[in-house]
């Protein structure tokens, strides 16, 4: 199809410039008029995939939640216990290391 046209349009009008250009418009209709064409749908022109299993993706978490906003219950509030004590743990583990590059600097001096 590209090979008919010199210049094969894309999918981003919104972003793209030259779309104003003399006869973009035409090809653009020529394009679409050609694709028409050839493709004919089908009342169901998906009907030769299986259907899909959408639970195969569903984990445990997932079924938990389905069911939680199928009751139209609220989600349960964030818990900060957890962060603060890694913040808590994070900190500590910083000093020790201040006092470590401080006690470090003060046997260099003194050797």
């Amino acid at each position: 199809m590209a090979a008919i046209h010199e210049v094969a349009p894309d999918a981003l009008p919104y972003y793209d410039q030259g779309y104003d250009d003399p006869g973009v418009r035409e090809m653009v209709n020529q394009l679409v008029e050609e694709e028409t064409r050839r493709y004919r749908p089908t009342k169901n022109y998906l009907d030769f995939l299986a259907t899909p299993d959408f639970e195969a993706f569903e984990t445990p978490i997932l079924k938990k939640e389905f069911e939680r906003i199928s009751k139209r219950q609220p989600m349960d509030l964030l818990s900060m216990k957890s962060w603060v004590g890694l913040v808590t743990k994070n900190y500590e583990i910083e000093r020790a290391c201040a006092e470590l590059e401080a006690e470090l600097e003060r046997l260099k001096q003194e050797s």
